[in-house]
């Protein structure tokens, strides 16, 4: 890829770029079964064949259009209970690159979605490898919507093209992304939790706002308060705050089912 060349230490400095594949994930944690690979190895398509994302939901994209990428971090310095700060430092540094080149609010959708205008524009995959009470490895992966035009849900979906009418190198993109992917992991290897988890709330979709979400076979209703250092989503119903996994709720809010 032109022009990709991230002012980075390590995040993104070795890479792969592929053609085609089935998904940059599988491919990466395929890789690391065989090779060394150094922290922060990315590997990057121009289409995969079975993209998915959380909850084994496709992914879809057109050949060329988009950023594909997997990278490989080794955060062996964070406990099983503090996996979500790993994901909490991955989304925030997704927002801030893509706030970089959208002059439109960008807004976390918990637990790991980018929003801009109640739509989605990038998604986040993360594969985790736990070893005893430590974790060991995550193959992380990211897509982002940048010059792709049309979509399957077009209500629910959008792109950096459509937020600015114009296209924007993919290599751009993937800089700004690997620069801000390391400034974020450092500061979580650092153990600075609280201001990434402050500044995760700040850029939180729906905060303070009503919201109506499903939990099991009930629908609730109540105000989105905030994210916690264990991942858990705060909504308080009836006056009384209640603290939900990702896996227990799906959340319906501003008229869209995400």
């Amino acid at each position: 890829m032109d022009n990709y060349n991230p002012d980075t230490l390590f995040v993104g400095k070795e890479h792969a770029f592929l053609d085609e594949t089935a998904s940059t994930n599988h491919w990466l944690s395929e890789k690391v079964k065989s090779e060394n690979l150094t922290e922060g190895f990315m590997a990057c398509a121009g289409f995969q064949t079975k993209g998915k994302g959380r909850l084994q939901r496709i992914w879809n994209s057109e050949k060329g259009k988009n950023v594909l990428c997997s990278y490989i971090f080794r955060p062996s310095f964070l406990s099983v209970k503090e996996q979500p700060l790993f994901n909490i430092a991955i989304a925030l540094a997704v927002r801030n690159a893509l706030s970089q080149i959208l002059t439109s609010r960008v807004w976390v959708k918990w637990p790991n979605d980018i929003l801009v205008e109640d739509r989605k524009i990038a998604g986040i995959l993360i594969e985790n490898n736990i070893r005893g009470n430590t974790l060991e490895s995550s193959i992380t992966g990211i897509g982002i919507n940048v010059n792709q035009r049309d979509f399957d849900t077009e209500h629910t979906a959008t792109s950096i093209y459509n937020q600015t009418g114009r296209n924007t190198p993919l290599s751009h993109v993937l800089n700004l992304l690997s620069e801000h992917l390391e400034k974020q992991y450092l500061r979580l290897k650092a153990g600075r939790f609280e201001e990434l988890i402050f500044e995760y709330n700040r850029h939180l979709y729906a905060k303070g706002q009503n919201v109506v979400f499903s939990y099991g076979n009930e629908i609730r209703k109540g105000v989105l308060q905030s994210v916690l250092a264990n991942g858990t989503l705060e909504i308080v119903t009836s006056g009384e705050p209640i603290r939900y996994h990702f896996n227990e709720i799906k959340l319906k809010y501003l008229g869209i089912n995400y």
